[in-house]
Formats: C-alpha cells, structure tokens, sequence
C-alpha cells in the first residue's frame, strides 16, 4: 500500500513539472 501511494506521489509529481513547462513554454511563444 504505501508503494502504490509513493507511486501515485511521483506521478502526481511529473504531471505538475510537465504541466509547468508546457504552460512555461506557451507563454514564451505567446
């Protein structure tokens, strides 16, 4: 249980730093 809880974590993790510079970089196109 704790494994999948880190797991989700992480993976919530990723998706925030992905979003970051997707956004990041639309604006610099903007």
């Amino acid at each position: 249980m704790f494994q999948i809880v880190d797991f989700d974590k992480s993976k919530f993790w990723l998706m925030s730093v992905f979003l970051f510079f997707y956004f990041s970089d639309s604006l610099k196109v903007s």
